[in-house]
C-alpha cells in the first residue's frame, strides 16, 4: 500500500538490501526471487503506477486495486468536502458503479509493463445455513468477478474459502471464451 515512487524506491533498496543479506547467509540463495505485489489504495497512486512500476524494478510483480480501501482512502481525501459520500458497502454494484475508470487505468498502465493486474474482494458475505442470503450472496460474487474480468483484470481477492472454487471456475471459464 504506497502512495507513491519515493516509497517504492525506498522498498526496492530495503529488498536489495534484504536479498544481499539472504545471500551472504545462504549462498545458494538466488537473488532476484522476491516479487511485490502493490495494493493501489490511495487514489493518487492509481495515476504514479508507472513510475511506481519504474522504482521497484526489478521487484515490481503487479498492483491491485479494490474498491474498499481505494474508496474509503477516497473519502479521506474528500473529509472536507460536506457532498462526497462514501458508497455504502454492503451495495453489491460497488465495483460494478464506483471504481471502472481506476480499473481502466491500472489495466493500462500495469498492461505496459506486463505486471499483473488484480482487481478487489467482493466482501458480502452470506449468513451460514441461510440459503437467500447464500444466493445473495453468490450472484453479487459472481456479477463482480465476471466486471472484473470483462474489464481485463487477472484476478482479484477472495473475503471467504468458499468463494475459491466458485472464482478459479469463472477465471477458467472466461479464458475459454
Amino acid at each position: 500500500k504506497l502512495e507513491n515512487e519515493e516509497e517504492a524506491a525506498y522498498l526496492a533498496k530495503l529488498l536489495e538490501a534484504t536479498e544481499e543479506a539472504l545471500a551472504r547467509r545462504q549462498p545458494d540463495y538466488v537473488r532476484g526471487t522476491v516479487r511485490v505485489i502493490l495494493v493501489f489504495e490511495n487514489p493518487r497512486a492509481i495515476f504514479r503506477i508507472q513510475a511506481m512500476a519504474d522504482a521497484l524494478h526489478p521487484y515490481f510483480l503487479g498492483g491491485s486495486l479494490g474498491w474498499h480501501d481505494f474508496l474509503a482512502s477516497t473519502a479521506r481525501l474528500f473529509r472536507h468536502d460536506s457532498a462526497y459520500r462514501i458508497p455504502v458497502k454492503a451495495d453489491p454494484d460497488i465495483v460494478i458503479r464506483n471504481i471502472k475508470e481506476s480499473h481502466d487505468i491500472l489495466v493500462r498502465e500495469l498492461g505496459a509493463v506486463g505486471g499483473l493486474k488484480i482487481g478487489g474482494m467482493y466482501g458480502i458475505l452470506y449468513q451460514a445455513g441461510d440459503v437467500e442470503s447464500f444466493t445473495a450472496s453468490m450472484v453479487g460474487y459472481i456479477r463482480d468477478v465476471v466486471t472484473q474480468l470483462k474489464r481485463g483484470l487477472d484476478g482479484f481477492w477472495v473475503a471467504h474459502p468458499d468463494f475459491v472454487r466458485i472464482g478459479i471456475a469463472l477465471v477458467e471459464a472466461w479464458a475459454q471464451q
